[in-house]
């Protein structure tokens, strides 16, 4: 499969023994062996573009029969800590992306407020922006500032440029 990570451009072609699919965080991951890296490494579904091709030839790396999904994913946690954190503000009943990653939510008539916890803005700045019409970002500053200059760069290009 074709793969573009958070710091490429262009897509790479990716060659994997996939070993197991994990959600985890609101994103699923294909975790297997890279028979280009020649290590085990983790892809997020959503970053895979075009179609996926099954090779005929052998698998070069089955998964070790002490592989432990738990112990990656007890890793992340770890470096979860160090995550940012969005306090943004929804409307009821709506953004059910932006609901399903949320460690906490305080019902309002008007308006829910969300802590949504995230490690790059690239990981959250596109589900707000897609509830643009519903969604407030509250804090931090800078996340509210890109997200607002995307939106309306999007609503400039759809718009003539008015």
């Amino acid at each position: 499969f074709d793969y573009v990570g958070t710091a490429d451009s262009a897509s790479i072609k990716r060659t994997v023994d996939p070993w197991r699919a994990l959600l985890h965080s609101g994103h699923w991951y294909l975790v297997g062996f890279d028979q280009d890296k020649g290590e085990t490494r983790m892809y997020r579904t959503d970053r895979i573009v075009g179609e996926i091709s099954e090779l005929k030839q052998s698998v070069l790396e089955p998964m070790p029969k002490d592989f432990d999904i738990i112990s990656l994913v007890s890793r992340w946690e770890i470096i979860d800590q160090g995550k940012n954190t969005a306090k943004i503000n929804l409307k009821p009943g709506k953004g059910a992306s932006l609901r399903l990653l949320a460690t906490e939510i305080s019902v309002g008539q008007e308006w829910d407020t969300l802590t949504i916890p995230y490690f790059h803005d690239s990981q959250i700045i596109g589900l707000i922006a897609s509830s643009c019409d519903v969604a407030r970002v509250l804090e931090p500053k800078s996340l509210h500032e890109k997200v607002t200059r995307i939106v309306k760069t999007t609503l400039s290009v759809h718009n003539n440029g008015k």
